[in-house]
């Protein structure tokens, strides 16, 4: 479900609710949610600001969300799985355990939250900044095991990985015309 408010063009105000399951996960650990929520505002809106030839467009806003990820779970991760081995022993092919597995696997969840300002000059000229700060928990990583149980990992809810830092983007329309748009650039970093 999405819910999006606008009032005057000035202020935005949304919200997202989704749930889902994955049938790799067991019984118990299979539904997860994600959400997130924004706000934003748009002073060049207003009257005072609307008729600025210099300062065409200037909006903030932010955002705070959550999400679950299984990226790089496979049924074989959760479950015992086998296959058939290319080895024959007495013209019988033996099952092969195809990895360890663990029952006890569940998504790793991420927090975001983000907030930027973006300035218009003189109908040509955008100016964007963001901070943005991501936090995952339980993180699922391949984690390293004695090679004596006849495999190497085992993929388990360990650790926190957390991303933070700044977004900067300038665009530019070097022409514009009512019917003809050229040479739009733009620089991120």
């Amino acid at each position: 479900d999405v819910y999006k408010r606008q009032f005057d063009n000035i202020y935005d105000l949304y919200g997202t609710y989704k749930t889902d399951a994955s049938s790799i996960l067991p019984s118990d650990k299979r539904w997860n949610s994600a959400w997130a929520v924004g706000i934003g505002w748009t002073p060049s809106y207003y009257e005072f600001l609307s008729d600025n030839p210099v300062l065409t467009r200037l909006n903030l806003k932010a955002s705070y969300g959550y999400t679950a990820n299984l990226n790089g779970v496979s049924v074989s991760s959760t479950v015992a799985t086998f296959a058939y081995s290319t080895n024959s022993y007495e013209d019988q092919r033996p099952l092969d355990l195809m990895g360890l597995y663990n029952k006890d696997l569940k998504p790793e969840q991420t927090k975001s939250i983000d907030a930027g300002i973006n300035i218009g000059l003189f109908d040509r000229i955008t100016l964007e900044a963001s901070w943005y700060n991501r936090r995952t928990e339980q993180a699922l990583l391949d984690v390293p095991i004695p090679s004596s149980t006849g495999y190497t990992t085992l993929k388990r809810n360990i650790g926190i990985l957390e991303n933070r830092g700044f977004e900067f983007g300038v665009n530019m329309k070097a022409v514009s015309y009512t019917h003809l748009r050229a040479h739009e650039t733009g620089r991120n970093l």
